[in-house]
């Protein structure tokens, strides 16, 4: 029998998993793709900015619903969240009582998923970071964080020759 790919194991999984509220959040690219494995997938999978828009005007209500958050390969070290890993992709699992409590929780996992070093795949998360900040402030500014992400574009360009340079930008969520 032939194994899975990894993105069919993983679409595998979110089904089994998945209940009413729950949502996945990604970025375009795997959006894109895992959205062939789910009927209504707009309405199950959502780019991180759409996320936070959505749940920013009820942080207090009950009944939230999990969050499944699809992302590259990160440091398991520290980390407190349940993680499952699909090839090059982590899933984190975010759950609280109200959409405070789940951000707070997803938070404080990128805080520790970062650690504030510069890698370039921590962009999406530091533009996360920099959104959750706006919708719930905690103390740490959200320049601080877009300014971490913006680092890590920079060095991502760096190992990119020039000439395909622009044939590698992506439309970057606020």
């Amino acid at each position: 029998m032939k194994e899975q790919l990894p993105l069919a194991r993983l679409a595998s999984f979110l089904h089994a998993q998945m209940q009413k509220n729950d949502v996945i959040v990604t970025g375009w690219r795997c959006r894109f793709t895992l959205a062939q494995f789910f009927e209504h997938s707009e309405d199950r999978i959502m780019l991180p900015d759409s996320y936070l828009s959505k749940v920013a005007t009820q942080l207090d209500a009950p009944g939230a619903g999990r969050v499944f958050y699809v992302t590259g390969l990160g440091l398991l070290h520290g980390r407190t969240v349940p993680i499952q890993r699909f090839g090059q992709l982590d899933v984190a699992t975010y759950s609280g009582d109200t959409a405070r409590a789940l951000l707070q929780e997803w938070r404080e996992d990128l805080v520790r998923r970062t650690s504030d070093r510069i890698f370039a795949p921590f962009q999406g998360d530091y533009r996360l970071l920099a959104l959750i900040e706006e919708q719930l402030p905690s103390g740490q500014s959200a320049d601080h964080w877009r300014s971490l992400a913006e680092r890590c574009r920079a060095l991502s360009e760096r190992s990119i020759p020039p000439h395909l340079l622009k044939t590698t930008r992506t439309v970057m969520f606020p």
